[in-house]
């Protein structure tokens, strides 16, 4: 039953990240700009909530969160780097990769529950490895491009850090109630990503340039983007967390998460947007996630 509610908040984890990548499309707000309000924003937001939920008493939680923070911030500078160097197309192609990263580490951290797993059911095992395997084969060989080698090389880092984040959050929310994995955690990683990200993107501005970025957080246009931004942020990580705290294999949420391709794609024909990835690309990817999970579980 657990499981099954858990897979359901994966569910709305991906209509949640369908709606901000979305809004950030859409609306075309300066990255710097949505930095600040994808940290400091969330945090501000859940602030005066917090006196409602008992604060977590774990140390290992708060040393959790403090690196996923600190690899958080590196993420975002990486992928903004990837976009800009290789194009929104890759970059976006490229984020299908960490949930297989996550669905192999989870078995390398975890070798004594793989042996049993296979020794069990070695039918359900080998159809488990070869939905893994399908899914690499089907991000790398549709949609091919000739930078995607290069682009590929540049992305690496990436995809080690969104697959620690996963672990980090995984095991962060095990220390964590329910209602303290929504709350402290989304505000705790909110504050330690906005306050980073405000001296890597603003801090260093100088004179009329650094005035006019801050200034434009409070533009009418842009705060609604931002507002909009920060709430289905927010909406997409409770999902996630509450998730991650029921399911077993920390995989599951980002593999369930992908389904977000599909949504997008039928969200962007509505609003006239541009869509990065192959619907079909989707669909494989979603049918191979689901028997993974259906085997695995």
């Amino acid at each position: 039953m657990l499981t099954t509610i858990g897979l359901f908040f994966a569910l709305l984890t991906s209509f949640a990240g369908t709606a901000s990548s979305t809004i950030t499309q859409y609306f075309k707000v300066d990255p710097s700009v949505m930095a600040i309000y994808r940290g400091l924003g969330i945090a501000l937001i859940l602030l005066p909530f917090l006196i409602f939920v008992p604060y977590p008493t774990s140390p290992m939680f708060y040393l959790l969160v403090c690196a996923n923070g600190l690899i958080a911030s590196l993420s975002f500078r990486l992928i903004t780097t990837i976009i800009q160097e290789h194009g929104a197309n890759i970059a976006s192609k490229f984020l299908t990769v960490p949930p297989v990263f996550v669905a192999i580490a989870w078995w390398v951290i975890r070798p004594i529950e793989f042996a049993a797993f296979v020794d069990a059911d070695p039918l359900k095992a080998g159809g488990a490895m070869f939905c893994l395997a399908g899914m690499i084969f089907t991000i790398f060989a549709l949609g091919h491009n000739k930078y995607t080698h290069k682009a590929l090389v540049a992305s690496i880092p990436l995809f080690v850090c969104y697959t620690a984040q996963t672990f980090l959050t995984f095991f962060a929310i095990k220390e964590l109630s329910i209602l303290q994995g929504m709350f402290y955690y989304v505000f705790l990683q909110g504050l330690i990503v906005g306050t980073i990200n405000y001296f890597v993107h603003v801090h260093h501005l100088k004179g009329h340039v650094k005035e006019d970025l801050l200034l434009s957080i409070f533009d009418k246009k842009i705060m609604k983007a931002g507002l909009l931004f920060v709430f289905t942020m927010i909406i997409a990580r409770f999902c996630t967390n509450i998730a991650l705290k029921l399911l077993p294999n920390p995989a599951y949420v980002p593999l369930i998460a992908n389904l977000q391709i599909i949504w997008i794609f039928m969200l962007s024909k509505k609003l006239k947007l541009k869509n990065a990835i192959s619907p079909k690309k989707g669909v494989i990817l979603a049918i191979y996630a689901i028997t993974f999970i259906m085997l695995t579980y």
